[in-house]
């Protein structure tokens, strides 16, 4: 259902200012009520009950109680920029002075997400880090700090709250947000608080419910329903969710069981993690049967130190639950500090260290191998084309003999010519129809795979020229001489 607020005015208690509640921004099925825009601050927003206005059979948890509780948790001295907390200038009623809702301050989404989608996002990277990196150990102190850090930061903001006396009750990861640049914790739902002197919460989760609780009540909503929380079942839930953080959502006792409810899980066994470094001994705590959950186990529990490992074995303790002294907010921020300390300190030394080589391996040495079929082709190819070559050369020289053979003889008869007497016939020049024709160059073949094939040579003859010998006249006339041509082949012959 959409909100009904949207565009409505409404009024600040302390001084009837109005404030007009603008663009809804969570979801219509969110919750106890609806988040809003106003315009008086852009740095504002404003929660909106949703059983304002409703018959009292479907108000919910706008309840009589629910507004006391509000409207003293505005009177206490309170501030922390972390924490989202009405104080006395954020209340807002209608123009009868009925509470609808109150002002706080506007968490920057783009900034800040839901605590489990950045742990899903960290252990993503995470594992791909891991996979590609040759410097594993820093990937895995890099992980490990920031796990820490945010839980350091948790561990802050509860620790704030109990000095003033109020218990964050249902604690669990749906109800803090994470800053993915900074790691910053942010405290939200804060009107599920147990605020003094008597404002009990009836609300609870799975898997963060005390021993003590689930062995005296089946059901624990009888409990809380009547009952105030103590500091002890606080910080028993503040260890499961600080264990969940740093061990990827796994609870410390379902981890070592089957059973798929956390609570009969808290309820029926045994936490018996080592105080111990050595991966094997955590290792042979289960029984050598891994989850994907319980091998990020073995590999974070001997990573965070002896003094956080105390403060676990510690807090999930049941041998004396009439005695209990849980570990405080206040001893695991201290304990995250110098945990963080050491493990920064390992992943700078690792960041420094230069991985070894992997071992030269000797060079094996080469066996002759047959020639394949594809080696011989190509031997075979290569000696045809050689063979190719040889018989162009020769064809070549044949063509330019050819050619010139008759040149080089005629020019010998016409030297003779000189010297015959008149009486003597005359050499002539070849008739025109005569004439010899150079043979046309023939293109040498193209190589291919198989054997070469001979080129054809051209079929033109090549005649020598004829020798005329004319009759002797009858008459005592003088029988010119033919001049000699330089140009060899086209000499002519005429009587005077």
């Amino acid at each position: 259902m959409p909100s009904k607020f949207t565009n409505e005015k409404f009024f600040k208690k302390k001084d009837d200012s109005p404030v007009i509640i603008k663009k809804q921004l969570n979801g219509d099925n969110s919750g106890e009520g609806w988040i809003h825009d106003v315009d008086i601050d852009q740095r504002l927003c404003a929660k909106m009950y949703k059983g304002y206005g409703e018959p009292v059979s479907q108000r919910g948890a706008y309840t009589p109680e629910k507004i006391k509780k509000i409207l003293d948790m505005s009177q206490m001295s309170f501030s922390n920029p972390y924490i989202t907390w009405p104080d006395a200038d954020s209340i807002l009623v209608d123009k009868n002075g009925v509470f609808v809702g109150y002002l706080m301050p506007k968490i920057d989404m783009t900034e800040y997400k839901e605590s489990q989608e950045i742990f899903k996002d960290l252990n993503v990277k995470f594992q791909k880090d891991y996979k590609s990196s040759s410097n594993k150990n820093y990937i895995i102190y890099e992980y490990v700090a920031v796990l820490l850090k945010i839980c350091k930061e948790v561990s802050n903001r509860i620790q704030f709250l109990h000095q003033h006396h109020i218990l964050f009750a249902d604690i669990k990861f749906e109800n803090f947000l994470v800053s993915k640049k900074t790691y910053h914790a942010f405290l939200i739902d804060t009107d599920s608080y147990q605020v003094p002197p008597n404002h009990i919460t009836a609300l609870f989760s799975e898997g963060y419910i005390a021993p003590e609780i689930l062995l005296t009540y089946p059901n624990p909503g009888d409990f809380f329903s009547k009952n105030p929380r103590t500091d002890q079942h606080e910080l028993f839930a503040l260890a499961v969710l600080f264990f969940g953080i740093l061990m990827h959502g796994a609870s410390p006792f379902s981890i070592i069981s089957s059973s798929g409810n956390k609570n009969d899980s808290i309820k029926n066994n045994v936490f018996k993690l080592p105080d111990d470094d050595d991966k094997n001994k955590v290792r042979s705590y289960f029984h050598n049967k891994i989850s994907p959950e319980q091998n990020l186990v073995i590999i974070i529990w001997p990573l965070i130190g002896t003094k956080l490992r105390q403060l676990f074995i510690k807090a999930f303790d049941k041998s004396n639950l009439n005695n209990l002294k849980r570990p405080t907010a206040s001893e695991w921020e201290l304990a995250f500090a110098d945990s963080i300390s050491d493990i920064e300190s390992k992943k700078n030394l690792a960041a420094t260290q230069i991985q070894p080589q992997a071992p030269v391996q000797p060079q094996v040495p080469v066996q002759p191998q047959p020639a394949t079929s594809q080696q011989v082709v190509s031997s075979t190819n290569k000696k045809n084309n050689y063979l190719l070559y040889a018989i162009y050369v020769l064809i070549g020289i044949t063509i330019i003999v050819v050619i010139f053979w008759d040149s080089l003889f005629a020019s010998g008869d016409i030297t003779k010519s000189n010297n015959v007497s008149t009486n003597e016939s005359v050499i002539t020049s070849p008739a025109p129809s005569e004439a010899i024709s150079a043979p046309t160059p023939v293109p040498p073949a193209p190589v291919v795979v198989s054997d070469p094939v001979e080129p054809p040579i051209n079929n033109t003859t090549v005649s020598k020229p004829k020798k005329v010998v004319k009759p002797k006249p009858k008459s005592n006339s003088t029988t010119q001489q033919a001049p000699s041509q330089s140009s060899g082949y086209s000499s002519q012959t005429g009587d005077m």
